[in-house]
């Protein structure tokens, strides 16, 4: 059977602290529930927080991602970042 997976895409306006205090938050609330060991969980903050973020959940069973990249070369035609701009 295959697992279930639960993914939150974060779009919120946030400082540093609160987004770490969210993630912090999020862990805290998932690891109190004995449903999330049969679920993979993924959190997809926004861009500035995605390293940060992926760092503190790296031994939590969490997972990040990153939100829609577009395959332009230059990003500044769209809203979204190129994968070569998430890399550095």
């Amino acid at each position: 059977m295959r697992t279930p997976i639960v993914a939150g895409n974060w779009k919120m306006n946030t400082t540093y602290d609160e987004a770490m205090d969210l993630v912090e938050e999020l862990v805290d609330g998932l690891e109190a529930r004995e449903e999330s060991d049969n679920i993979d969980v993924v959190l997809c903050p926004p861009f500035l927080w995605l390293f940060s973020a992926a760092e503190y959940l790296e031994d939590t069973g969490i997972s990040s991602g990153r939100r829609t990249a577009t395959g332009a070369r230059s990003p500044a035609r769209s809203r979204r970042r190129s994968p070569t701009s998430a890399a550095t």
